[in-house]
């Protein structure tokens, strides 16, 4: 059975997206089909957790 909840990835650096298209080929090789949530701190992040509960 597959999990299709979405994948949180809190990363701060709004300037260099690297570190999200990284994380999302290595997804996409994996064939990992969940959504990427990209969260840009922790408040974000805890904010975004609060609202799916």
């Amino acid at each position: 059975m597959r999990n299709f909840k979405p994948i949180l990835l809190v990363e701060d650096d709004d300037v260099d997206d690297v570190d999200v298209i990284m994380t999302q080929r290595a997804l996409d090789d994996l064939k990992v089909t969940n959504k990427l949530v990209r969260k840009v701190d922790g408040e974000d992040a805890l904010e975004y957790l609060r609202s799916c509960a």
